[in-house]
C-alpha cells in the first residue's frame, strides 16, 4: 500500500522482506529503499508539513503510531516510534494539515464512527456516523468536508426458490 510524501519526492510502503511487514522509504525517481519502522508497520502517510509519519500494523496491532521526521523523511535519530490511537480500523485512517480522520474500529448495528484528532488538542471528536460498515480505506478531501470510504451494501444471502423444476 503506497503513499508519496507530502513533497512527491519519496514513497513510503510496506515490505516483509526480513519476515515481517515494516515500513519503508524510496526516493520517487529512482534508488534503493530504506527501512523505517523495527517494531512493525503497514500503512503509512506523511504529513502534510513532513515532519511526522503516520502509519497501522499488520501484526495484531491495531493503534496508529506516528514516528517524527526530519527534512527528506528521515526519523529524527533516536526517536521513538509513539502511540497517537489505540485503535484504528486496518487503512481506515486520512491525515489532514490539523489532524488525523480515522475509524476506531467495526461498525455496530447503528452505523460505523467517523472520528477527528486534532493535532493541537490531542481531543477526538465523532464528525460523522456512517451507516452500515466500512470495508476498508477512508480518504478526506483538502478541508475536510467530503470523506471517501469503500463500504458494504449488503449483509446477508438470499434463499431463492425454484418450483417445478424438472
Amino acid at each position: 500500500i503506497p503513499s508519496w510524501s507530502s513533497d512527491g519526492n519519496r514513497t513510503y510502503y510496506s515490505s516483509s522482506r526480513f519476515g515481517r511487514e515494516e515500513v519503508w522509504r524510496a526516493p520517487s525517481q529512482s534508488g534503493n529503499g530504506t527501512q523505517l519502522t523495527f517494531n512493525g508497520g503497514f500503512v503509512a502517510f506523511e504529513s502534510r508539513d513532513g515532519q511526522s509519519l503516520y502509519y497501522s500494523k499488520s501484526n495484531g496491532t491495531s493503534g496508529l503510531w506516528t514516528l517524527p521526521l526530519r527534512e527528506g523523511g528521515v526519523p529524527v535519530e533516536g526517536a521513538a516510534e509513539t502511540l497517537l490511537l489505540p485503535s484504528v480500523l486496518g487503512r481506515a485512517f486520512s491525515v489532514s494539515g490539523d489532524g488525523i480522520y480515522y475509524i476506531p474500529g467495526p461498525g455496530g448495528e447503528n452505523g460505523t464512527s467517523v472520528r477527528f484528532c486534532r493535532f493541537s488538542t490531542g481531543k477526538t471528536e465523532e464528525i460523522a456516523l456512517i451507516p452500515g460498515r466500512i470495508s476498508v480505506g477512508l480518504s478526506v478531501v483538502p478541508g475536510g468536508n467530503t470523506i471517501f470510504y469503500s463500504g458494504y451494501t449488503r449483509y446477508s444471502t438470499n434463499l431463492m426458490l425454484v418450483e417445478n423444476f424438472r
